[in-house]
């Protein structure tokens, strides 16, 4: 058995090997169905994360920032499987949550109508319905390693404008890189692993800083050049 330390600082006991929705709805089936992320020993992970050892649980929901931010980081995955069930020749770029929601960058040969758009919210809600099963990836340590070796070989090119003495207009994001890098090398990275502390709003090269596994991170040279 596990002893599971709960926010209230109370402590509940476990088999191990329980899964966090399991404890959720040990601790109440009301919990259990608006949680949708928990914190072990302060690292967020996933409902289906199995509970080995003692430790530190809190389960967190919609009202949280860390609840929404998963909440929308999920719909944004429904979002693309609505689409491309809808539009199979419809490439997805990137689709992350943000500050106040998430959206998908989608690369069609026609803008979508609003007849689109009705069509894609109703196929999101019967995907909702089926209640598929939601697989979570982790890149291995090892795979991790190969894939920084691999990105220390690689480099991309973005493009911005610049006006008199060669001052630039606009700047290059995180998901500008990301965009680039999958367009130029054919390889995705989540534009949140990319480390940039803030936009790049100058000309040259730059080494840029990916975390790809909590012990592992790349760096991939981004060029900055005129449009």
């Amino acid at each position: 058995m596990i002893f599971i330390t709960l926010k209230d600082q109370s402590v509940r006991e476990f088999p191990a090997g329980t899964p966090v929705i399991a404890i959720a709805k040990a601790i109440s089936p009301a919990l259990a169905k608006e949680a949708c992320v928990a914190k072990v020993n302060g690292e967020l992970c996933d409902l289906r994360t199995v509970i080995e050892e003692d430790c530190a649980l809190e389960i967190l929901t919609f009202d949280s920032a860390e609840g929404k931010h998963a909440f929308w980081h999920t719909g944004s995955h429904v979002l693309a499987q609505a689409i491309k069930r809808l539009f199979p020749a419809a490439k997805l770029t990137v689709g992350p949550a943000i500050d106040n929601g998430f959206y998908y960058d989608i690369d069609v040969e026609q803008p979508f109508t609003g007849e689109d758009l009705e069509k894609i919210e109703a196929e999101m809600r019967s995907i909702v319905k089926e209640d598929l099963p939601l697989e979570r990836y982790a890149l291995p340590r090892e795979e991790a390693v190969a894939f920084a070796k691999e990105m220390e070989n690689d480099h991309v090119v973005v493009s911005i404008k610049a006006g008199e003495g060669g001052r630039t207009f606009g700047s290059v994001s995180s998901k500008e890189i990301a965009t680039a890098y999958k367009e130029q090398c054919g390889k995705e990275i989540d534009k949140k692993k990319i480390i940039l502390p803030e936009p790049i709003k100058s000309f040259g090269v730059y080494e840029v800083a990916v975390k790809l596994h909590p012990k592992v991170t790349g760096t991939l040279k981004v060029k900055v050049q005129e449009a």
